[in-house]
């Protein structure tokens, strides 16, 4: 699988990658949305640093009492290796990319064999990964890239909704995590609809729908920006 995730390399480092410098941050960037412009983009998490937590979390008032308690651990950077762009404007072959997530970094594994789909924000400086904006990528049996469905809905929240009828049956055999499942702690109404999944045994499943990241290539040629929710 290691070779599979290799090979996509070579065939597009030409195409739209640019070159650029890094520079060490260690807060979390002043960004403006409003200016900022969409890509989505392939690619794996080569490795992740938390940064400095932010100035309100904790914050303490003139008597000693606790003004902002924060669930999240510190927002964090990503070293993202960028595989192939879906959709927007050119980009780096290796992006720093910030976020938050009340996961913190255990949220992605480190390694070339967990790909992602990322939906990153830029202002110009700096590069965001909204919330949960990103989805766990798996292979089929034939090589090729899918976001795993656990019904004909579940699409990607951050994209339009009818993304969700670009599904189809797949094979997905790696990495494991992304379409085989414990039983233990669903529901059994999950399991009504044979068409949701294939029994491994009595303890494990696999789900059998996805969404080909070629398909969501052509939907997006369309679209001016990703707007969730909306159609």
């Amino acid at each position: 699988m290691r070779g599979l995730a290799q090979s996509i390399i070579p065939t597009i480092t030409f195409c739209f990658f640019v070159v650029g410098c890094a520079t060490t941050v260690n807060r979390y960037p002043d960004f403006s949305e409003s200016d900022a412009h969409d890509s989505v983009v392939v690619g794996f998490v080569r490795s992740s640093r938390y940064l400095e937590q932010f100035e309100h979390c904790g914050e303490i008032d003139e008597n000693g009492d606790l003004l902002t308690l924060c669930l999240d651990p510190p927002p964090f950077e990503l070293r993202v290796e960028v595989l192939d762009r879906i959709f927007g404007a050119p980009t780096r072959r290796t992006l720093s990319v910030y976020t938050t997530s009340h996961y913190g970094r255990s949220s992605f594994e480190t390694s070339r064999d967990h790909l992602y789909l990322f939906h990153l924000l830029s202002d110009g400086e700096a590069t965001i990964l909204p919330r949960y904006e990103y989805s766990a990528l798996a292979f089929d049996k034939h090589g090729g890239l899918s976001v795993p469905m656990k019904s004909i809905s579940d699409a990607p929240f951050w994209l339009p909704c009818s993304v969700a009828s670009l599904h189809k049956r797949v094979h997905s055999v790696s990495p494991s995590s992304t379409y085989r499942f414990e039983r233990d702690g669903w529901s059994e109404s999950y399991f009504v609809d044979s068409e949701r999944f294939v029994s491994l045994s009595d303890d494990f499943f696999r789900i059998v729908r996805g969404i080909d990241i070629d398909e969501i290539r052509r939907y997006l040629q369309g679209v001016d920006e990703i707007t969730p929710y909306e159609d």
